[in-house]
Order: structure tokens, then C-alpha cells, then sequence
């Protein structure tokens, strides 16, 4: 398996695993997520500007899998200690090529990526309940930062009756 950078040709295998992610992750978190196509307007505009990139595992013809990846700034806070970093929006493996190295391999064409760019470190969000990307983000060297917190509150007004 090797990395390469998607073009719009590449778009079909792009939405079909998309399709995959929001499924699996619709699963996980059925409050949150819903299964859907991504936005073609969207991937084709992470493929042609200069801060973000969908990378693609790809073998032999076949696409495995893809990461989507976008330059990022902190905020303009003064408390904050600015930096450009890389923000990982998503990461899918097709079904068939989990747990053959795919995962592992677009993390690191990510970090590459983003020390190509002069980016300080690799960010990205993952479900509480998408323990096994826990694991496989942990392994390659992703150690929490922040924790969010949700309060939902449709449960308070039914609390506060």
C-alpha cells in the first residue's frame, strides 16, 4: 500500500467511503451523526487549495482508505500561543483493509504532510465511543489535549419538572 494525493477522478471511491465512515460512525453515535454523503463541493475544494489534501491509501488501482486534511492558525486570542497546525477532519479504511497497516500508513503521510507546511503537531477529534481509532491514534504517538464536555438539555427540562 502507498500514499498518494486524490484528484477529482478519485472523487466516486472518495463518497463511497465517506458513505462507509458516516455509516460506522452513525452506529457509534446515533445522537450525533446520520448516515450521508459528504458535499462534492466540499471534497472538490479540499482537493484543488493549497491548505488541505485528501490523501489516499491506495493498492494496486484499488483505493483503501483516505485521510482529509486541512492547514489550520490558532486563535487570534493573546492568551493563546499561536501556531499553524494540521487538523485531521477524517479517516476511513475500507472494511476489507482494516487492520492491514492503511490507518497507520495515512497517519503518517498526515504528520509528513504537515511538517512539509511548517506545521507545529497533528490535531484531530474522535468519538468517546470509537474506541478502536482511540487506540490506533494513541499508538501513533496522539495523546489528549482537551476533553469537550455536553450538557444536554433537553434532559434538563425533563430534570427540572
Amino acid at each position: 500500500m502507498e500514499v498518494r494525493k486524490a484528484t477529482t477522478a478519485d472523487l466516486p471511491e472518495v463518497h463511497r467511503l465517506y458513505r462507509l465512515l458516516n455509516e460506522d460512525m452513525a452506529a457509534l453515535q446515533p445522537e450525533d451523526i446520520r448516515p450521508a454523503d459528504q458535499e462534492d463541493a466540499f471534497l472538490r475544494q479540499s482537493i484543488r487549495e493549497e491548505v488541505s489534501d485528501i490523501l489516499l491509501a491506495v493498492e494496486g488501482a484499488a483505493i483503501r482508505g483516505f485521510a482529509l486534511v486541512q492547514l489550520r492558525h490558532t486563535p487570534p486570542y493573546t492568551c493563546i500561543v499561536p501556531y499553524t497546525y494540521a487538523y485531521l477532519l477524517d479517516l476511513v479504511v475500507d472494511t476489507p483493509a482494516r487492520g492491514q497497516g492503511g490507518g497507520r500508513l495515512l497517519l503518517a503521510a498526515v504528520k509528513a504532510w504537515a511538517k512539509e507546511r511548517g506545521a507545529a503537531y497533528v490535531e484531530l477529534q474522535v468519538y468517546s465511543r470509537n474506541t478502536r481509532a482511540q487506540r490506533l491514534y494513541q499508538r501513533e504517538g496522539f495523546g489528549e489535549q482537551m476533553r469537550t464536555l455536553r450538557c444536554g438539555l433537553w434532559l434538563l427540562n425533563s430534570v427540572d419538572r
